[in-house]
């Protein structure tokens, strides 16, 4: 703008309002500049913010994945040592069953066995008695008389 002031083509009244528009103009990109520059930094600074908040997350997620994980191991584990506490004892259960109804066994038979003998002597007892003789120690008739439990008196010889 200068050289045309000199060659007198502008009036030095406009030369000063343009010279002022140029520096208000400039004054205002500056102010623009400034405040972009002041926001890309506050954005910038809320992008670290939420990059530093997500990589907290991303760890409080791996962690708790890992807990959760743990507790899964331990739930399984459980389950098997449960069920195979229970398969076990059912199988001793089962086994002491099974001594039991052998044990049962051997006594009934035992018992059969014993009452077969048992039987087996009162029959031969039965059988000795038909053939006992009884004498008296007097001599006379014997008349139809019942046993009775009791004393026998002795009688005087």
């Amino acid at each position: 703008m200068t050289p045309l002031l000199e060659e007198g083509a502008l009036a030095r009244l406009q030369v000063e309002k343009q010279q002022q528009s140029l520096n208000d103009r400039t004054q205002q990109l500056i102010e623009q500049k400034v405040n972009t520059v002041v926001e890309v930094d506050r954005q910038k600074q809320q992008i670290e913010s939420r990059q530093a908040e997500i990589q907290r997350l991303e760890t409080e997620q791996s962690r708790l994945q890992s807990l959760i994980s743990q507790a899964q191991a331990r739930l399984a584990n459980t389950s098997a040592v449960t069920d195979k506490d229970i398969y076990d004892r059912l199988a001793d259960n089962n086994k002491r069953l099974a001594e039991i109804d052998s044990q049962i066994t051997k006594i009934i038979v035992d018992n059969d066995k014993r009452l077969t003998e048992l039987n087996g002597q009162i029959e031969r007892a039965k059988v000795n008695l038909g053939y006992q003789e009884i004498t008296s120690p007097v001599d006379g008739v014997v008349f139809d008389l019942k046993a009775t439990p009791g004393y026998v008196t002795p009688q005087p010889n």
